[in-house]
């Protein structure tokens, strides 16, 4: 099983204090520290993936110029 990424662990570890805090002041906050947990791997992902994209396409052109 591949490694756990730390935005990854902080996902999981968010997502068990929201379940352990329901029916208690603190779960709203905690649901909002989750969103914004997620939010900010969803937004990394993205700039992984459009990198990557773009190394791709390079490569292709390169590629097709040999």
């Amino acid at each position: 099983m591949p490694a756990v990424s730390a935005s990854e662990q902080k996902i999981i570890d968010l997502s068990a204090k929201v379940v352990a805090l329901q029916d208690t002041p603190e779960f709203w906050p905690a649901v909002q520290a989750l969103r914004d947990a997620i939010h900010d791997n969803v937004s990394s992902t993205r700039e992984k993936v459009s990198d990557l994209a773009f190394l791709i396409a390079n490569e292709s052109k390169s590629n097709a110029a040999d």
